[in-house]
């Protein structure tokens, strides 16, 4: 299992290579999400731990279907 920080690591890497993957900019996602750019910036940094509902927001933006893709950007453990 996971402890907090590498979790935190692993979902930051994840939203980060899939927004790139898509060509979204920050600024991008910050308007298809509703989230604040900053917000945005420290998730994908590390610094911030999204909440739940701002992870699916933030899914949702990048067209992850969190019931059947979500499991497609997770690396095998």
């Amino acid at each position: 299992m996971l402890n907090e920080k590498e979790f935190l690591r692993l979902i930051s890497d994840s939203i980060r290579k899939r927004r790139l993957a898509g060509k979204i900019s920050s600024e991008k996602l910050s308007e298809l999400s509703g989230m604040d750019y900053s917000s945005i910036n420290l998730i994908e940094n590390q610094k911030q731990n999204p909440r739940s509902y701002s992870l699916y927001k933030l899914l949702f933006a990048l067209d992850i279907d969190i019931t059947k893709d979500w499991i497609l950007i997770l690396p095998k453990i």
